[in-house]
């Protein structure tokens, strides 16, 4: 790696020069008969110039190797997606949402470090948590916790027909050893977002709004 070199940065979410705060290097080598094969590692603790936020860096290098740049793997990994600023919203020790907040915080590393099935099975979770801690009794299967959800008016047909989606994936994970795409998670934590803040964020929201003028249409004359 060079000195600035410009590399992904998850907090910046796009390529930014970093500065090489420290490096370590492991070579190794190996052979018989004359024939002799060099490998090893290079670690370097990256900070980006822009955030400030630090990563590890790591380089493996072979002499067998046709390629001429060393292969690169980055420490967190790049993310596919990161975590929704309302999530912390949810985050109340003593609230309903702690249990919801716990869930879909751990969905996200999950899905950013590959593991597709157990995010899918999360984000089903995290909706089946949601349901319950707006009244929906845990005792009844999924489909009548959406049906109560649609008619006490917290998601619309069109929404449940969304979740409906959602949670087919999620059982086809934990019953079929379906396994999803990283295209389906995005897919999946998109529905999400638009129900959470519909269940928890909008009606807080609502309460913040600065008051308007009456409509002079509606005043009694």
């Amino acid at each position: 790696m060079k000195e600035n070199e410009r590399i992904y940065c998850n907090k910046c979410q796009h390529e930014t020069s970093h500065t090489i705060l420290n490096t370590k290097r492991f070579s190794h080598s190996s052979g018989q008969d004359g024939y002799e094969v060099d490998w090893g590692e290079n670690f370097h603790t990256v900070m980006c110039n822009g955030c400030e936020t630090v990563s590890l860096l790591e380089e493996r290098w072979c002499s067998e190797d046709y390629a001429d740049e060393p292969q690169r793997y980055r420490y967190p990994k790049e993310e596919v997606l990161m975590e929704p600023e309302w999530l912390e919203l949810l985050n109340d020790p003593h609230g309903k949402t702690r249990s919801v907040y716990v869930m879909l915080k751990e969905v996200y590393p999950a899905l950013n470090n590959g593991l597709f099935q157990l995010a899918s099975m999360g984000i089903r979770a995290a909706l089946d948590r949601m349901m319950v801690e707006q009244g929906a009794s845990a005792a009844v299967g999924f489909g009548t916790k959406l049906n109560f959800a649609l008619e006490t008016g917290l998601i619309s047909s069109r929404q449940k027909d969304f979740l409906l989606k959602v949670l087919e994936i999620g059982d086809a994970a934990i019953h079929r050893d379906h396994e999803p795409t990283q295209a389906d998670l995005v897919s999946m934590l998109a529905i999400i977002d638009t129900i959470v803040r519909i269940v928890y964020i909008h009606e807080e929201d609502l309460k913040n709004l600065s008051p308007v003028p009456p409509d002079p249409r509606k005043q009694k004359v």
